[in-house]
């Protein structure tokens, strides 16, 4: 199993009142954070209003290896000395992990050890993974993959080219 790729891994809490409220809380800043109506909260995002409130707090980088065990087991330890609070968010709000890799190609793998999703079970946060695939092939000017990557081989024998137009549309 190859587990070669970016990694960042995120705690959060949305629904609550206020980020100051959390970041009280919890003792420490967010990464990134907005209240419930907030304007413009993700610069990336012009003319965005927020619906909820949402705080976010980038896990460290592990001294061990690139992998996402060892992402996640550096954000749990952050996490667990307020393992009270963080389970009390996520009763009354939602809090979980967020996980977001990017993978140099097609067809990515990676495990999580039973330990690691004991310890996320024991915070009662929930884990949601956000997988991105970037191949070669892909052109950040125009969003989209070129054309020449759809061949039989990558999409299997079950269609024929004269289809492809019409079940791939890009």
């Amino acid at each position: 199993m190859d587990e070669s790729f970016e990694v960042s891994v995120y705690f959060f809490a949305e629904g609550f009142p206020s980020v100051a409220g959390i970041t009280e809380l919890l003792g420490v800043p967010p990464t990134s954070g907005w209240d419930e109506n907030d304007r413009d909260p993700k610069p990336f995002l012009p003319n965005f209003q927020a619906e909820n409130s949402y705080w976010e707090l980038l896990g460290p980088k592990p001294t061990a290896d690139g992998s996402l065990t060892a992402y996640l087991e550096a954000l749990l330890m952050m996490l667990e000395p307020k393992k009270n609070i963080i389970k009390e968010l996520s009763i009354k709000y939602q809090a979980g992990i967020l996980c977001s890799c990017f993978f140099p190609d097609t067809c990515p793998s990676f495990k999580l050890n039973s330990n690691v999703l004991q310890r996320c079970g024991e915070l009662n946060l929930s884990l949601e993974f956000d997988l991105k695939c970037i191949r070669p092939d892909y052109d950040a000017e125009e969003g989209y993959y070129s054309r020449n990557h759809i061949n039989e081989d990558s999409i299997g024998s079950y269609l024929d080219k004269e289809n492809l137009e019409e079940e791939f549309p890009f």
